[in-house]
């Protein structure tokens, strides 16, 4: 708590000043000011409807547009190869880990803050203000705010002994059980919200009954997250482990 006071006491002042929108990335000409903000108001409506959209739809409809294109979510494999930026648009670092919580809501990142000369970082959401953009997050303060109170952000993000926090990273390759405890598949990839600051769905390699080894992109809410002797386990909903079946069936 000691520290996000401080960074709220220490950047306040600097967040007044900042800009009302994300950082983008690309230098604007001096009579295009005004066409880059309409083209970036507009992209972050369509995301926003897009949200929208994803929520007021149901556990069917979001199988059927999940594994149709999805073209408007992002593999969590793409932002694991992004970028940090201030905000000024500047590279400060890399992302090495996406922090989020069971609903799917992302949490934080980790960053190495290497342009900065500085190491590692848990980058709070909602202290940092974050944003996703084309190349990674942003966040809300200047590289000069962050060099401040560096020493103050946590290096790591924060312990759930109930495996309700989890590293993105840490979800490849795991096993996805039934609620009896039978093999359901495994977990291929993540796929994020077009404003990257949720999980969707994750990639589900189905390996169960008359389904072999099929990935399907099953909605997140699907998915219960818990932990044992340090293990993550994750249990797919019963009734919609039924549909997700329903649906692979029907994709022969």
């Amino acid at each position: 708590m000691k520290h996000l006071l401080l960074i709220a006491a220490t950047l306040g002042l600097v967040s007044l000043l900042s800009l009302d929108t994300y950082a983008v990335n690309y230098t604007a000409m001096p009579d295009s000011d005004s066409k880059a903000e309409s083209d970036d108001s507009s992209a972050k409506e369509k995301s926003e409807e897009k949200s929208e959209d994803t929520a007021s739809m149901t556990f069917e409809e979001k199988l059927a547009e999940f594994n149709g294109g999805r073209s408007f979510l992002t593999d969590s494999r793409d932002l694991f190869a992004g970028k940090v930026f201030d905000n000024e648009g500047k590279s400060i670092g890399e992302i090495r880990d996406i922090v989020i919580g069971e609903g799917g809501d992302v949490m934080g990142i980790i960053a190495v803050l290497g342009r900065l000369s500085l190491g590692e970082a848990y980058l709070n959401a909602q202290d940092m203000d974050l944003e996703g953009n084309e190349k990674g997050y942003a966040i809300k303060y200047s590289k000069d705010d962050v060099r401040k109170v560096f020493l103050d952000i946590p290096k790591k993000a924060p312990e759930s002994p109930e495996g309700k926090i989890l590293s993105a990273k840490a979800l490849y390759k795991k096993d996805v059980i039934t609620r009896q405890g039978d093999g359901f598949g495994r977990i291929l990839d993540l796929l994020f919200s077009e404003d990257h600051l949720r999980v969707e769905a994750a990639v589900i390699e189905v390996d169960f009954g008359p389904v072999r080894k099929r990935p399907i992109a099953v909605p997140i809410e699907a998915l219960n997250f818990s932990q044992k002797r340090t293990k993550p386990i994750f249990t797919i909903d019963s009734k919609m482990a039924a549909k997700v079946m329903d649906f692979a069936m029907a994709q022969k």
